[in-house]
């Protein structure tokens, strides 16, 4: 990962909740609450293939192998157990009509550029550096800018 830091330009408060603004997306582009507590599970995961190729979004082999791998997963499950798991696929299935993304981490990605929030280092001077694996989103940057009327300088 390339190293780079971010300083925030504008009036002192402003500047302030552009900040704190970047330690917390969900304060500018916050998710969809129905959809925080699913999770893809792996065996709802391939019940869910399954159901997308009914719809000829994966293909028909795909759904197949999906469904034949859920049948053996499941095969000495109980059978409410087995329900459950079908429910889940189903429900993300609904989240994938209603927000075109199936689970949190799917629609953080969409919408923020990554999967999920970020860590940030905010130096004494005022300047963000991210930590671990994911780099912050310029799309995050320039939202939280418009928000509250700052710039952001962006040094590589």
């Amino acid at each position: 990962m390339m190293e780079y830091e971010i300083q925030f330009h504008g009036t002192a408060d402003n500047v302030a909740k552009a900040i704190e603004a970047m330690q917390d997306f969900s304060s500018i582009l916050p998710p969809p609450k129905d959809m925080g507590i699913y999770k893809m599970i792996p065996i709802s995961e391939d019940y869910f293939y399954y159901l997308l190729s009914t719809r000829g979004i994966v293909s028909e082999e795909q759904g197949k192998k999906s469904l034949d791998r859920f049948e053996v997963e499941t095969s000495n499950m109980n059978e409410h157990l087995v329900s459950c798991y079908r429910f889940l696929a189903e429900q993300m299935l609904y989240f994938y009509d209603k927000y075109d993304a199936c689970t949190l981490e799917a629609w953080r990605q969409k919408h923020w550029g990554v999967p999920e929030q970020p860590s940030i280092r905010v130096c004494e001077d005022g300047k963000i550096k991210p930590c671990g694996e994911f780099s912050l989103p310029r799309e995050i940057v320039g939202a939280i800018c418009r928000k509250y009327g700052v710039t952001a300088q962006i040094n590589e």
